[in-house]
């Protein structure tokens, strides 16, 4: 019989063709055998869905709200059943087409589904998506931490699109003096200008959005902000030793200095690593400018590692004698 309908060559879908109209000559388009092997291809991905039944609904219901979903074309000589997801709950309708649901108060995505059976088998057709309640966002930015005077870009992104925001709302915790600006579609994007360093708990930037049921809760990112310092090898290539002058970047020259005076007494942990990661010299310095003797250190490239507890800032020195 397969020859009659496949050759060596023949794609699944071929197969599946080939094998629908085999069970169609022997037991009739009708039958139950043609219909279990329609349903088999479909379980495996090939194929449609061996029925014209649909459902029908909304995709947005809120809390304490009821719909009814709605089974199309249910093909003749077959029950129904349905199931839910367990954030909706049932109201009436089992066993016929129209069911009945309400919501529950949490915001999240549900689905309903239906299942036709009749003498020829059951099947179940795919879940009909439904949001429950007001919209959940994450929020997201382009980097963690930076210094002052830097501005950076976050977007906040609903959790299911079946959510329908139809705005978005913004906070900077805290403001701090900087400046903030909503931008893009329905606001859900945010631009921040950061003025003011805020590294010891992090900015906090949080957003959330409303649609028809309500606003939902916040969704946040953080951001750390630093009055960043960098420290200048000098010279560089160096022999006998090296200057360590500290520098303040992304700041005035007034923020600068009272930054470094105020950072003048924390002693720093200097490590000297050689190109393959070996260390060569530690020490401690403290203050706006210092020395290190690198004497002993042999031809070649290194990185020199300022670590004061929470923070590593790494410099680049050439050694050459």
């Amino acid at each position: 019989m397969e020859k009659d309908y496949l050759v060596s060559t023949s794609p699944y879908s071929d197969a599946r063709t080939g094998s629908i109209a085999a069970a169609t000559d022997l037991y009739g388009v009708n039958s139950c055998e043609t219909f279990s092997v329609k349903n088999a291809w479909w379980a495996v991905g090939v194929g449609a869905v061996p029925t014209n039944a649909t459902i029908s609904g909304v995709h947005l219901l809120c809390a304490s709200s009821s719909t009814t979903f709605v089974l199309n074309n249910q093909p003749a000589g077959t029950t129904i059943s349905w199931n839910k997801s367990s954030n909706l709950n049932y109201v009436s309708g089992q066993g016929t087409t129209n069911y009945t649901v309400s919501g529950s108060s949490t915001s999240s995505l549900g689905w309903v589904e239906a299942t036709l059976s009749s003498s020829c088998g059951s099947i179940t057709l795919a879940k009909y998506s439904v949001w429950v309640g007001p919209p959940s966002v994450t929020v997201t930015g382009d980097a963690t931490s930076d210094c002052t005077n830097t501005t950076h870009y976050f977007t906040a992104t609903q959790t299911s699109y079946y959510a329908n925001p139809t705005s978005f709302s913004w906070n900077l915790v805290p403001l701090n003096g900087n400046t903030v600006s909503p931008y893009g579609y329905q606001n859900s994007q945010y631009a921040i200008t950061f003025y003011n360093p805020y590294s010891a708990s992090g900015y906090t930037v949080q957003a959330r959005a409303s649609n028809s049921c309500g606003t939902g809760s916040y969704g946040s990112t953080s951001i750390y902000i630093h009055t960043c310092l960098t420290f200048l090898l000098s010279p560089n290539p160096a022999s006998g030793t090296v200057t360590v002058t500290k520098q303040i970047s992304g700041a005035s020259q007034i923020e600068s200095s009272a930054a470094l005076s105020e950072d003048a007494s924390t002693i720093y942990t200097i490590r000297i690593i050689n190109y393959y990661g070996s260390l060569q010299y530690t020490t401690t310095r403290s203050g706006d400018s210092f020395t290190i003797p690198i004497n002993t250190l042999k031809d070649g490239q290194y990185i020199v590692q300022f670590s004061n507890g929470k923070e590593v800032f790494n410099s680049q020195l050439i050694v050459k004698h």
